[in-house]
């Protein structure tokens, strides 16, 4: 198990670490989507990734809690241990909601948000609003958290170490609420943290097909969202599902035993590590939908130029030939113009090699 986990962290860190790369790459080198939905497309997947990183970190610690069976850190960590791990998992769902209903709302536009400033700051709003209630939610898991001294008996005690009664004293971390309170907060955290991002995603994305369905299909703007941009949302909605619906399901199943099955604790343990892995794999996902990214943003742009629209000519960014600059204010003829067109649009398909 301690292998498995370990190998797990490497791939994953290793793998989220060289997705955030990727973005901050493409963003500092000038290659930023020029739609504005894939703008903070782009976004979202940094934070995603982000989060990940710090779902592996807490795995780390973690398993170094599980080597020693023993909590070797301060209160004040172990707190922190319970708070991240909880919030870093939650923020994981929520971010995901955010993404289908960031397509959803960019389809339907029911309020036309210009400008790549204000995008951002929308973003930064939504963000800081799900923070702020998970961390409401994980208040009581960090408020009972605390290091108990336990007694167990040594891995390798003998027969006449049991006789004599020498056992170990070690220290857990651990948070364990009263009987009266744990189950509301289960379910609490299960409808807020699982169920309502899940209906959320999965709502938004039958509204968005839907609404897809009675658009035209030679729509550039349709095709885009047609790109595979799309299927790798959906594989990473699907997965990340998929792993985490049986660690919701384990922790609903231990405070209402009699309506649902109870697995073993054994099982148990591999319904916990699912996350973790999710959150191992899910860089690969990141990575191809942020290249997707470029190549629709880009053949956006190239579909909008060939049609001759001034939108496209003036949102190619950066742009080797400006409109205002002296050399260029004599162009009045369409050859001219036709000219300009054929150099954005190459300048465009060089942007998404």
């Amino acid at each position: 198990m301690i292998f498995f986990l370990t190998i797990l962290f490497c791939i994953g860190l290793s793998g989220n670490l060289w997705a955030i790369i990727c973005v901050l790459w493409t963003w500092l080198n000038g290659r930023l989507p020029a739609r504005g939905v894939f703008r903070y497309m782009s976004v979202y997947i940094f934070l995603l990734s982000i989060s990940d990183v710090f779902v592996l970190i807490m795995m780390a610690l973690g398993t170094a809690y599980i080597s020693t069976q023993s909590w070797n850190y301060s209160l004040t960590t172990c707190k922190i241990f319970w708070a991240a791990d909880y919030v870093s998992k939650l923020m994981s769902n929520a971010i995901l909601a955010s993404i289908s209903v960031e397509r959803c709302l960019a389809v339907f536009k029911p309020v036309q948000v210009s400008g790549f400033k204000n995008q951002i700051i929308r973003v930064f709003i939504v963000v800081v609003i799900q923070l702020f209630f998970m961390a409401a939610l994980c208040v009581p898991v960090v408020y009972y958290a605390e290091i108990v001294e336990m007694e167990v008996w040594p891995e390798k005690s003998d027969s006449e170490h049991r006789h004599h009664g020498q056992k170990e004293i070690v220290e857990m971390c651990r948070s364990d609420m009263p009987d009266d309170v744990f189950p509301y907060y289960v379910i609490l955290l299960v409808v807020f943290g699982c169920l309502v991002p899940t209906v959320t995603t999965w709502c938004s994305y039958v509204f968005l097909v839907v609404r897809l369905g009675h658009k035209s299909g030679a729509n550039v703007f349709v095709q885009a969202y047609r790109s595979r941009v799309a299927v790798f949302l959906f594989l990473a909605v699907t997965i990340h599902f998929i792993c985490t619906a049986p660690m919701w399901y384990s922790m609903l199943a231990i405070v209402a035993p009699d309506w649902l099955w109870a697995p073993s604790g054994e099982l148990i343990q591999i319904l916990i590590l699912l996350p973790y892995v999710n959150c191992g794999v899910n860089w690969i996902l990141h990575a191809l939908m942020n290249r997707e990214l470029r190549k629709a943003s880009s053949a956006l742009l190239c579909t909008r130029i060939s049609q001759g629209g001034s939108y496209a000519v003036m949102s190619l960014t950066p742009s080797p030939v400006h409109w205002n600059s002296p050399a260029n204010r004599h162009i009045k003829s369409s050859s001219s113009l036709k000219s300009l067109l054929n150099e954005k649009k190459k300048h465009a398909v060089e942007l998404s090699i």
